[in-house]
């Protein structure tokens, strides 16, 4: 098995790690969130880091949350989300919980460098899912059945 990272990569590739939160839906993406939070010490990270569980909870219980990925890159915290609407974001950032917590901390309290966040809507979308049957890729958005062996593809959504 091939080391992952690399044991020795050049300083400006900084290794990390992240996890997938998973939806109970399968429904397409109007747009995905970018958020990213530069954190200033090992504290800030750990502090962003143990909010995790209870942050992914949140997102599953908003209406129209259809998955995310949340990466640690360094000191530099990623997620990636996928919503079933714009209004989506906006309903996770009114309802109380960790989310509206962890902002608060950031905008009120001397905490983290700062970050980012940016909404940006679906214009091209290729969900590309392998045939369990004939092994060969197909464009999950647009057939549920391979087009070599009719075989029933696996949903494209679940790769958001």
């Amino acid at each position: 098995m091939t080391d992952f990272p690399p044991k020795d990569l050049p300083d400006y590739l900084v290794p990390g790690f992240g996890i997938h939160v998973r939806s109970d839906t399968n429904e397409e993406p109007a747009c995905l969130g970018f958020t990213t939070i530069e954190t200033r010490s090992e504290d800030e990270l750990r502090d962003i880091g143990a909010r995790g569980p209870a942050l992914a909870a949140q997102l599953r219980s908003i209406p129209g949350f259809l998955g995310a990925t949340l990466f640690v890159a360094g000191n530099r915290m990623i997620t990636v989300s996928a919503w079933r609407d714009e209004d989506g974001p906006r309903r996770l950032s009114e309802q109380p919980g960790p989310h509206g917590d962890a902002v608060r901390q950031v905008v009120k309290e001397d905490f983290t460098m700062g970050g980012a966040h940016s909404l940006w809507r679906a214009h091209s979308l290729r969900m590309l899912a392998r045939c369990p049957g004939c092994r060969r890729i197909s464009d999950a958005r647009v057939h549920s059945r391979c087009r070599s062996c009719d075989a029933e593809l696996p949903h494209g959504w679940c790769f958001l």
